[in-house]
């Protein structure tokens, strides 16, 4: 069933409020407007969001947190209140982009099904920001953000950026940068591409160009600040290898259990998930 959101003038409504990276100066005027009509600011932290308000000489707001710990929680109770009291309330990330790596998912998922609008008010994200500064000549690329932490869901995801065509955005820790760059040489080779921006509208921004042997000199702690890049593309061509020439192939490695499968990856160049159904096909 479709849910048509009322209009959102004179009707309770949702800001998503984009706030600036670093430099205060690329607020929108919008979301100051958006700012001062909120009769209820919600932020991931609200020590930042007094920061940016005292900066718009906007005082006297009510102001919450709502995080990753607590984000369902409390976008229900933001919302039901919302829903009683009518008017406006907003929502905005410490820096950035709501909803992208950074919480307000909830609040607009609680929004739709209470029928109440949401709107966004746009400024600079770091994801587009370092896709521009990237000069990769794509028209089509994939936000990754954060990468797992470690283990085989880290692995899984390193495995689908090697194999995709288009460049891949990625959000990272300065203290945990050196060892992704790492993992991405170890991965899709040192030859693949690889644009970072750091500090993206800050007085020490810079952007970084290389491939990931050339990214292989950068020590630890010598890259500060928020980081967002960018991964090139696979140009590798798929192997065309006949369903019949795969199942061959899987039963004859069949012994080596689920290591066939990444065995026909590695040696016949066909995809996770042809080789996974072939695998299954060999079992039974």
């Amino acid at each position: 069933m479709l849910k048509r959101l009322p209009s959102y003038d004179g009707e309770p409504l949702l800001y998503l409020v984009v706030t600036p990276l670093g430099n205060l100066s690329d607020i929108a005027p919008r979301a100051v407007e958006a700012l001062r009509a909120a009769s209820r600011i919600y932020a991931e932290d609200t020590r930042n969001a007094r920061k940016l308000l005292s900066y718009l000489g906007i005082e006297g707001k009510a102001l919450a947190s709502i995080r990753s710990q607590n984000e369902r929680e409390e976008a229900a109770k933001a919302i039901a209140l919302l829903k009683e009291k009518g008017g406006a309330i907003a929502y905005m990330s410490d820096a950035g982009h709501p909803c992208l790596s950074d919480p307000g998912a909830a609040l607009v998922h609680e929004a739709v099904e209470q029928g109440i609008a949401s709107t966004l008010v746009p400024a600079t994200s770091a994801a587009l920001a370092a896709y521009c500064l990237s000069g990769f000549p794509d028209a089509r690329f994939f936000f990754q953000g954060f990468l797992p932490l470690s283990g085989k869901e880290r692995k899984a995801v390193l495995e689908a950026i090697r194999e995709r065509k288009e460049p891949t955005i990625v959000y990272e820790a300065p203290t945990r940068i050196v060892k992704t760059l790492a993992d991405l040489a170890k991965v899709l080779g040192e030859d693949r591409e690889i644009s970072l921006s750091r500090e993206i509208s800050k007085i020490h921004e810079e952007t970084i160009h290389g491939t990931l042997a050339d990214f292989s000199c950068i020590e630890e702690g010598s890259l500060r600040g928020e980081i967002a890049f960018v991964v090139s593309g696979s140009k590798e061509e798929a192997k065309e290898v006949s369903p019949k020439e795969l199942d061959a192939f899987m039963k004859k490695h069949l012994s080596l259990g689920k290591g066939a499968v990444k065995a026909a990856m590695e040696e016949l160049g066909v995809g996770r998930k042809a080789a996974y159904d072939s695998y299954l096909r060999a079992k039974d």
